[in-house]
């Protein structure tokens, strides 16, 4: 099974995270691989937060999107007019609101 991991997970002095001897690392050097890699990832980590709410989990989720938008040269600060805008137009998710029949 393949597995993106965090960049420096094995780097780890605190014994945590060892690479065991079935285990082998590689560097994807294409983007489109990366990016495959990137959306499984994204939904691992969505699956994660979605167990248990936790902050880290969502840190986790907010890291790996951030390395899509980066993977992809998205400029941030666009991402946010774009959402901004949407916002003012259509609102936000915070009320509950629910579509019943799609």
């Amino acid at each position: 099974m393949r597995k993106l991991i965090r960049d420096n997970i094995f780097k780890a002095t605190d014994g945590v995270a060892e690479l065991q001897p079935h285990q082998k690392l590689e560097i994807i050097a294409d983007k489109g691989e990366l990016m495959s890699l990137l959306k499984d990832k994204v939904i691992e980590e969505l699956e994660e937060f979605y167990e248990n709410y936790d902050i880290g989990e969502m840190g986790d989720l907010l890291e790996v999107i951030t390395g899509i938008i980066d993977l992809l040269e998205l400029d941030h600060e666009e991402i946010k007019k774009a959402m901004m805008g949407k916002r003012a137009e259509r609102g936000q998710f915070k009320k509950g609101v629910v579509l019943v029949e799609v």
